[in-house]
């Protein structure tokens, strides 16, 4: 898969690359992780941010799959202006989304606490019939 530039309307060039995966296998996560460590790693992201980034997707692939019946997620991953998005789509139902401490017990619920933690920013927004969760951390 080739990383296809595309150019914002200031004329700065971005880096962006797709990938379409089951959503329904829990090997899901796993292929997710290792395209980002990838593509990321071509761009020269820090290794560090890599790592980030990997459990980042890891978590939101996990709820992707875990949590809708979508036959397929996709996965977005851009670099631009020194800053790394990456993105799960998936086609619904959707459900309400919050980031809140897990209890000490719980083996569930660290997920959107985890990509809060380790991104700079991170939402989610309506997408067809489903949604999309998106990180963002700096490149660097």
């Amino acid at each position: 898969m080739a990383t296809v530039p595309v150019y914002q309307h200031d004329g700065t060039a971005q880096k962006r690359v797709f990938y379409v995966l089951s959503g329904a296998s829990l090997a899901t996560p796993g292929r997710a992780r290792a395209f980002v460590r990838r593509h990321s790693t071509a761009w020269g992201v820090s290794a560090a941010v890599v790592s980030s980034l990997e459990l980042i997707v890891s978590e939101l692939a996990t709820n992707a799959v875990r949590h809708t019946r979508s036959r397929h997620i996709k996965l977005r991953l851009t670099l631009s202006k020194g800053k790394v998005t990456v993105a799960v789509t998936d086609s619904g139902p959707r459900h309400p989304l919050q980031s809140s401490a897990p209890e000490d017990e719980s083996e569930h619920g660290r997920g959107l606490f985890l990509v809060e933690a380790l991104s700079d920013s991170w939402g989610h927004e309506a997408h067809g019939d489903g949604s999309r969760v998106w990180a963002a951390i700096r490149a660097r």
